[in-house]
């Protein structure tokens, strides 16, 4: 009986979860469709449909996590409206084996945002970029200036091509243990054959005498960056795959720049899904077992429901600005908006002793 429960229980949740999240992604489909219909830099037609299905990973990873909590919710106040929870109580099924059977279907939409996080994302922002780059028609992007460590001091260039295989404006700083020693300054870098290439160089070296200046053409430049990392620049960082913003974040904490943001990114891939999983959790706090069938309050439940996974997405968005804004380390703000769903709880249950 209790396996039977559960596959009932737990089918029950995954469709109505899935019901609530192909509507809310059908809507913004539609509407960011026709925003895109209406934008005068994008021609016809089948263009604004490929950019928006391009914009659609970003979509289904913001709007998953409320989806799922919410399609929990609908699931449950459907099921306590039917008076099945009621029953199954009557039956002597525990509250905490509801708890697993909610934790159980929602594993699997945590699987399912972190696989759109790490593959859905980062492919669709580097088409998009691609897209966008020969829509211009040309292969260069607008310029970013990066500042990177090297294998001999430090390089600052404009990142220009979409692939990271092309730099313009790039500036060497060679350093030693007594300081610097030369400053190179070339037009443009390519890198071609596993190789990077420097075009028109000026030197200025340190001598004995003071600074001796040379033009030295071309030049291969061997501890040039790998061009997947330079990439990575051009895609906007919560695109990138968890590995990239390690890399990122590395490449600019060895030149001591601020991570705040990037550690943040890293440990929200983390806390994000915690908090899908306890806000779905969460959502037991509302059910009250009803024993009769009550068509208003299954109604005001649902909407007890979304008032609550609203207030806790706008909850989340205040402390996370708030630990950027505090420097906080990033597992900290990642970890921070799970004090809002114990709030959520009590606040739930003491909602539910009063009714």
């Amino acid at each position: 009986m209790t396996s039977l429960l559960f596959r009932l229980f737990v089918q029950h949740q995954l469709r109505a979860t899935a019901a609530v999240i192909l509507g809310i992604t059908t809507l913004f489909f539609v509407l960011t469709l026709l925003e895109n219909l209406g934008d005068a830099n994008i021609a016809g037609g089948v263009e604004a449909l490929r950019a928006t299905m391009l914009e659609m990973p970003a979509i289904l990873h913001a709007a998953l996590p409320p989806c799922a909590a919410l399609g929990c919710a609908v699931s449950l106040a459907l099921l306590e409206g039917r008076r099945e929870l009621a029953l199954m109580r009557i039956l002597g099924l525990p509250r905490w084996r509801l708890v697993a059977w909610i934790a159980c279907g929602g594993v699997l939409w945590v699987i399912a945002h972190a696989m759109v996080a790490e593959y859905l994302l980062p492919s669709s922002a580097a088409l998009s970029r691609d897209l966008e780059s020969q829509r211009r028609g040309t292969l260069v992007t607008e310029t970013e200036t990066v500042w990177l460590k090297t294998a001999g001091g430090y390089a600052r260039f404009d990142l220009a091509g979409t692939q990271g295989t092309y730099l313009q404006q790039v500036w060497l700083f060679d350093y030693a243990d007594d300081g610097i020693h030369s400053v190179r300054q070339a037009r443009y870098a390519r890198y071609e054959s596993n190789a990077w290439t420097l075009y028109g160089i000026q030197a200025a070296n340190v001598g004995v005498d003071g600074w001796d200046f040379d033009e030295r053409g071309n030049q291969a430049w061997p501890d040039g960056p790998e061009p997947d990392l330079l990439a990575n620049f051009a895609i906007p960082p919560d695109n990138l795959k968890l590995a990239q913003l390690r890399e990122l974040a590395a490449s600019l904490r060895a030149l001591e720049q601020n991570t705040v943001r990037l550690d943040l990114l890293i440990w929200s891939r983390l806390g994000d899904e915690l908090a899908l999983l306890g806000l779905m959790l969460a959502m037991l706090a509302l059910t009250r077992f009803r024993i009769r069938t009550d068509a208003g309050r299954t109604r005001n439940a649902i909407l007890a429901s979304l008032f609550a996974v609203l207030l806790f997405y706008y909850f989340q968005v205040i402390v996370k600005q708030f630990a950027l804004d505090q420097g906080l380390p990033g597992f900290v703000g990642a970890m921070l908006p799970l004090l809002g769903i114990g709030l959520l709880v009590l606040g739930g249950r003491l909602t539910v002793a009063r009714a």
